[in-house]
Parts: structure tokens; sequence; C-alpha cells
């Protein structure tokens, strides 16, 4: 699968989806810089989390990698992607309906 590398200072952490989203976040509370990696794949139903805030500071080194990844980290957690709504579903499946009579997809 297609996914990502993070390398902080010496630490290195894999992670990708088969299908779905993976994010790169980062974050400042206060003084205080966090990084946090997760995935959310559409073929599993699940959400993998592979760093938790995970704490950076100046002058750390930061190097992100696009490339294959033969095995994921072990995430900190996983857990069930919640249930889309029905209408919501209902809603969506409508909409694309439109797009495909109108040619659009």
């Amino acid at each position: 699968m297609k996914g990502f590398k993070l390398t902080i200072n010496d630490h290195t952490i894999s992670g990708g989806v088969e299908q779905g989203t993976v994010f790169l976040l980062v974050t400042q509370v206060r003084d205080e810089i966090q990084i946090d990696f997760l995935g959310s794949d559409d073929v599993t139903n699940q959400i993998y989390k592979w760093t938790d805030g995970y704490p950076v500071k100046p002058g750390d080194k930061l190097q992100i990698h696009f490339t294959t990844i033969e095995s994921r980290s072990k995430p900190v957690a996983i857990s069930e992607k919640p249930p889309l709504e029905d209408h919501r579903l209902e809603e969506y499946l409508q909409l694309k309906q439109r797009l495909y009579e109108k040619g659009l997809i």
C-alpha cells in the first residue's frame, strides 16, 4: 500500500491505508507543538492512530516520505469508524445519481 514514513529525529513511524485518508496534523497548544499521525481506512472501516500528540520542539528534525509501505507501525489506538447516518447516505446516493444522469461522473 502507499503511505508515509514519518521520522522525528531518530524515531520512524510508517502508516498508510488501503483506501481512505491519512492525516499528519501539527497542533500548537500554548507553547507546545504536537504531531498526530492517523488514518481512516474505508476498506477495514477502522481509524488507525500512530501517534497521540507526539511532542516536538525547535531543532527537532522531521522528515516525511511518501512511499510504498510494506508494513505499518503498530498503532497506539485502533477504533471503528462511526457509521454514516442513514439520511446522509441516502442524500449522497441521490446526488451521485443526479451527477451520473448529467454525465458528470
